[in-house]
């Protein structure tokens, strides 16, 4: 929970230091003396460097979304290679293995175009500091040669571990989609 609000939302972090510079600046302008202007001066300086080390600072987390978009990226390429060179030597999906799976998503995306695709509601859960799982919801725009057009929803799992310098992808799971409301369906149009 704590590097995931002071790393990865910054408006909360704002918002957090905002209220404590409020604080600040009313025990400054109630006694005006030099502790409180220090206090000030200080609290100031403290909230800049906080708030420059949330920006800078990239938790795992991060990490495994941004391997997620960069996939979804490559998808709405047509670019396997690019989802191949994110794939780990010994990556499934169901019953396929690497080479399958490839083979077979060259053929899908040869007959179905992909444009935009939205992924959304990441849960990324650890195990431990070098293997995560997320859940998440992704939409996109289908074209099939069959002739099929429409917005296509679908709910992922997704396993990865850390390797040298990045997260590869180890197994890809399709999840049923649970039952919606109609403002949770909107969403998974949008």
């Amino acid at each position: 929970m704590f590097p995931r609000f002071f790393f990865e939302d910054p408006v909360w972090l704002g918002a957090g230091l905002l209220f404590i510079q409020l604080i600040l600046i009313l025990r400054w302008a109630g006694r005006r003396d030099a502790s409180s202007r220090y206090a000030l001066r200080a609290g100031l300086a403290m909230s800049a460097l906080l708030m420059g080390i949330s920006v800078v600072v990239i938790t795992p987390r991060e990490e495994i979304i941004a391997a997620c978009l960069d996939l979804a990226r490559a998808v709405d390429d047509g670019d396997v290679s690019a989802i191949a060179a994110n794939l780990a030597d010994d990556f499934e999906a169901g019953a396929l293995d690497r080479a399958e799976f490839l083979a077979r998503l060259e053929g899908t995306l040869s007959r179905t175009r992909v444009d935009r695709p939205r992924l959304r509601r990441f849960e990324v859960t650890f195990a431990d500091p070098y293997h995560a799982c997320v859940v998440l919801n992704a939409t996109a725009q289908m074209r099939a040669s069959n002739g099929f057009a429409g917005r296509l929803p679908t709910r992922w799992r997704l396993t990865f571990h850390r390797a040298a310098t990045d997260w590869k992808l180890d197994a890809a799971e399709s999840l049923p989609i649970p039952p919606l409301n109609l403002r949770e369906f909107a969403t998974w149009l949008h």
